[in-house]
């Protein structure tokens, strides 16, 4: 078992921006888009994928008065490692093959589901920083992006 501790902030004005949604529902409609991640993560929705992905209890959302929004989102992911390996090696007819190295069939789950879901779409659109406390310490700040001119 993996069990993922990840912090969302973000700013209620650009999530509704970008999610076509009122900004005084910013909390709520960025931890439900958050909690529907197991079916917007490349390789775990996807039919035949062994892994299992759950929340676990102890999220919650705040929204301040000037807008900030802060989530906080605990997951478990349970797989056996033959499983992985063998899933990542000849996956469904949408995702590329991938070699899992000996020993790093735990380390490769996490990776997977940690960048879907800080990768996902409204959080990068709406410059949201992910911050990810378990299985280790790692920063995706998405508001990097919003400085860099289109090219």
């Amino acid at each position: 078992m993996i069990r993922i501790d990840m912090w969302v902030r973000l700013h209620a004005d650009l999530w509704s921006e970008a999610a076509g949604s009122d900004p005084g529902d910013a909390a709520r409609d960025a931890c439900w888009y958050l909690s529907d991640a197991r079916d917007s993560i490349p390789h775990i929705g996807e039919d035949g994928c062994p892994a299992d992905l759950r929340t676990l209890p102890g999220w919650s959302e705040e929204q301040d008065i000037l807008g900030g929004v802060e989530i906080r989102a605990l997951w478990r992911v349970d797989c056996p490692a033959a499983d992985w390996i063998t899933w990542r090696a000849d996956p469904a007819c949408c995702t590329a093959a991938h070699t899992v190295p000996p020993g790093k069939a735990r380390q490769d789950l996490a990776r997977t589901v940690i960048d879907g879901m800080a990768g996902m779409a409204l959080f990068v659109d709406s410059h949201a920083v992910v911050t990810l406390r378990s299985p280790w310490r790692q920063v995706y700040d998405h508001r990097q992006w919003a400085a860099r001119p289109s090219t």
